[in-house]
């Protein structure tokens, strides 16, 4: 179904990125312990299989245009960063213009 499905992400969307946002299993069960969820679906004996999936599904996807971000010491305001620096060259001429116009607006020019 997977293959399918990019195919299709392919053929409709093909400069789509795929972002693999990730952090070591250990830190992902201590995240859990600290700041635990109420209706959570992840259980932290899941973490380490889980985390092995998805790397296996990111590793082996036919999406040309990809890239990882390791959450496991980075502040939200590094990844955020990082996430600009690794999207940029994924970027088209049309995309750049969009957010030239859009923060222009914002800054009211």
């Amino acid at each position: 179904m997977v293959r399918h499905i990019e195919t299709e992400i392919i053929e409709r969307a093909s400069d789509t990125v795929l972002i693999l946002v990730k952090s070591r299993p250990e830190v992902i069960k201590e995240r859990m312990r600290k700041c635990p969820h109420e209706r959570t679906v992840l259980r932290e004996e899941d973490v380490d299989e889980t985390v092995a999936l998805f790397e296996e599904h990111y590793n082996n996807s036919l999406l040309r245009y990809r890239f990882v971000l390791d959450t496991s010491e980075a502040t939200v305001d590094q990844t955020r960063e990082e996430f600009v620096e690794k999207i940029k060259p994924l970027l088209s001429d049309s995309d750049r213009l969009r957010i030239q116009i859009h923060s222009s607006l914002l800054l009211g020019n």
